[in-house]
């Protein structure tokens, strides 16, 4: 039982390392002014930028709805704890 447990603990961890460690040059990206902390309009920038680099449509309004999606705390600012994948419940 408790290396089943250990287990689930471990391959867990691994996941959300991966995932961060894919995210996180993406983040570092948008964080224009290096704070930690990505703000919408830096979102949004860096989203519209992108967009044009792949000559693809790109709405303030697309970026608002992506952006309160990955606001998991509501708090108007994206941080690092929020480039894990939501947890399945």
């Amino acid at each position: 039982m408790n290396r089943l447990f250990f287990g689930t603990i471990m391959v867990t961890a691994f996941v959300a390392i991966q995932a961060s460690a894919q995210n996180a040059p993406k983040f570092h990206a948008a964080d224009a002014d290096k704070d930690g902390i990505v703000t919408k309009q830096e979102f949004l920038n860096k989203q519209a930028e992108w967009a044009k680099i792949q000559k693809r449509e790109w709405s303030n309004a697309d970026g608002e709805k992506k952006f309160s999606e990955k606001d998991i705390n509501g708090d108007g600012v994206m941080s690092g704890d929020e480039l894990l994948p939501p947890q399945k419940k």
